[in-house]
């Protein structure tokens, strides 16, 4: 008898993605994406961050659900930080994206 051969499996995306474009939830809310948004190089707001990992005048680094941002520049401060979001004010001079270890 000869032993049958499994197709090979397909993506299957999940059904909260595929809710999520029927409801046109933003991409980044469904996936638990962080989300900056800058205004000038004096002002960045950030969306989903799971946690302060660095705080200094010089360097904020952010934990988010796939991703690790960091802030660097200087007089850096906190104007408020809730459970949705932050507001980092001073002079910005870079933002780096870091896949978080396991992620791509």
């Amino acid at each position: 008898m000869r032993k049958r051969e499994k197709a090979p499996k397909k993506e299957k995306e999940p059904i909260f993605s595929s809710l999520a474009d029927e409801l046109r939830i933003p991409t980044e809310v469904s996936r638990g994406d962080l989300k900056v948004v800058l205004s000038g190089n004096s002002r960045a707001w950030v969306e989903n961050c799971r946690g302060i990992l660095e705080f200094t005048q010089e360097r904020v680094s952010l934990l988010g659900r796939r991703h690790k941002v960091l802030l660097q520049g200087t007089g850096l401060s906190l104007l408020y930080y809730t459970k949705e979001d932050l507001v980092v004010l001073g002079k910005i001079k870079t933002v780096c994206f870091e896949a978080r270890e396991g992620e791509g």
